[in-house]
């Protein structure tokens, strides 16, 4: 008698263990799915991503729940990288998406190039509801290191003749406001980017990606930005006596690339000491950078 009442429960609780499963089956294939916000803080060279999953949808106890929401969060580090790393501006014509999708080796590496230091914390929300993993990843060098190819720099030639011009310590271009954008019938804010130009009023290329020691490219690219006339805090970069000089106007459909006159661009390309300042990307930019949605954390 005793066996015979013990079929019912075993079989009552292998009913219990069947629609246990099949419900984590339904809420695995139901399981929230993170949301992104992202933002670049070009002037402290940083990308700086919110994923932030509704814990609520799992559907279990909060211990439970935030190590789902957690691990849903690095499963879909791919798709997040996709979301707010490719549209990132490398130079006036491509971005690193583009750029990524043209070579299956280099799409492999940007996917990959987390590191466990770019998670900064994980938090929940006032009412546990949510969680939000913040990731900062640095620009340079993490991902200029994986956009240049170039072994060597190819910077400018002397200016032909005599210009009288001093020795300076660095180049500062000013470029706030809305500029004149050359070929254009209209003005735009400069749009920064990973390696931006620098050309004269003429379109000669003073600067660029192919004007820079690949060493210094990847640490810091062509050119400094920031949104401050302040220069002290980039002393070590321009020196005490940098050359200054306004933008004329930008370049490009993503209008990146910045003009500076013709005068002022003889003055760099005057004397060999002035020419390896654009070698060793010892350029500032003063311009008008775009708000940042993700603040970066100290």
């Amino acid at each position: 008698m005793t066996g015979a009442r013990s079929w019912p429960l075993a079989g009552a609780l292998w009913c219990l263990a069947l629609a246990a499963s099949a419900q984590d089956v339904g809420s695995a294939s139901s399981a929230p799915r993170p949301a992104y916000t992202s933002s670049v803080d070009w002037a402290r060279r940083v990308l700086a991503i919110d994923a932030t999953v509704d814990l609520s949808g799992y559907q279990t106890v909060l211990p439970d729940a935030r190590f789902r929401g957690e691990q849903a969060i690095e499963d879909a580090e791919p798709e997040m990288i996709q979301s707010a790393l490719f549209p990132v501006r490398v130079d006036a014509d491509d971005t690193v998406g583009s750029m990524a999708r043209s070579s299956p080796d280099l799409m492999t590496m940007v996917l990959g190039v987390l590191t466990p230091a770019d998670e900064r914390y994980a938090v929940l929300s006032p009412d546990l509801r949510r969680l939000t993993v913040r990731y900062q990843i640095p620009l340079f060098p993490d991902v200029s290191s994986l956009l240049v190819a170039t072994t060597q720099a190819n910077p400018p030639q002397e200016g032909m003749g005599f210009v009288p011009s001093a020795s300076f310590t660095g180049i500062v271009i000013y470029a706030k406001g809305p500029l004149p954008v050359h070929g254009e019938e209209r003005s735009a804010r400069l749009a920064p980017c990973l390696f931006p130009r620098v050309l004269d009023d003429q379109m000669n290329v003073i600067a660029s990606a192919q004007t820079v020691d690949p060493d210094v490219l990847k640490a810091r690219g062509v050119a400094t930005y920031t949104d401050s006339t302040n220069e002290h805090p980039f002393v070590d970069l321009i020196g005490y006596n940098p050359l200054r000089t306004v933008a004329t106007g930008l370049f490009g459909a993503n209008p990146t690339d910045v003009i500076i006159s013709r005068d002022a661009a003889r003055e760099i390309l005057a004397n060999e000491n002035n020419i390896g300042l654009i070698e060793n990307a010892k350029i500032l930019i003063i311009a008008d950078l775009p708000p940042v949605a993700v603040r970066p954390a100290p």
